[in-house]
């Protein structure tokens, strides 16, 4: 039985929440989010800006449509997102040459080099996680997951 400790030192029953999927799943992302985190704590970088440097790097001229339903933001969340980017000057946005109501996103040298920074440091917080597991474990979780996102 897990228990957290509540503001007067006392143990908190969550048995009801441990044995269901969503509260497992929860937990589990806070604990890879809080280790990325402190990987990047030096960057002033979130985790989704990270993932959309990432997605416009393997995928140069990607429409801001394109770029949320990758990440799986909401399409209005997206423009503070690339605000963001483009003002610390690691993204620029274009119009589109045959639709100028697209706007195509591109890493700029700065979001390049510090995307490099923050993917050396994201692999080291993947081997910190994968070492969690053991091969086979890793293997399981992956196609489960993948299979509940529907991916």
């Amino acid at each position: 039985m897990n228990q957290a400790t509540g503001l007067e030192g006392s143990a908190i029953d969550t048995h009801s929440l441990d044995g269901t999927l969503g509260f497992q799943l929860r937990c589990a992302q806070l604990a890879v989010f809080r280790d990325i985190i402190a990987g990047f704590r030096d960057i002033p970088v979130t985790i989704v800006q990270f993932s959309a440097l990432t997605v416009i790097k393997d995928n140069p001229g990607i429409s801001q449509a394109g770029l949320a339903s990758a990440i799986e933001v909401d399409r209005p969340r997206i423009v503070p997102v690339l605000d963001a980017m483009e003002a610390r000057g690691w993204t620029v946005r274009k119009t589109g040459e045959s639709d100028r109501r697209v706007r195509r996103i591109h890493l700029t040298e700065e979001g390049g080099r510090i995307l490099s920074v923050l993917q050396e440091r994201f692999n080291e917080h993947q081997r910190r996680m994968e070492q969690r597991l053991s091969g086979m474990e890793l293997n399981m979780l992956m196609i489960a997951l993948r299979r509940l996102s529907g991916r």
